[in-house]
């Protein structure tokens, strides 16, 4: 694993503890695993759909211009 990408996943890591903690405090207790479950069942099914499609079109732009650049850039330093 690169670096990077190894700063990069820290510093997600952090972000959403800290946003975790922003949020909902250092204790979890069962009322509110309770509350953010029934937050998540009430969200009507477009919602999932309008997030879900989003996900789909990020992944689909990292697969089809990210990773490309990856692999060529890659592939020239293996053959020098």
């Amino acid at each position: 694993m690169d670096p990077r990408d190894v700063f990069d996943w820290a510093l997600l890591v952090v972000i959403g503890t800290v946003l975790y903690v922003e949020l909902f405090g250092l204790g979890f207790s069962r009322e509110r695993l309770d509350t953010i479950v029934e937050t998540l069942l009430g969200f009507d099914l477009t919602v999932y759909l309008v997030v879900a499609g989003v996900f789909g079109v990020l992944f689909v732009g990292y697969i089809v211009m990210y990773l490309p650049q990856k692999y060529s850039t890659s592939a020239l330093e293996r053959t020098r």
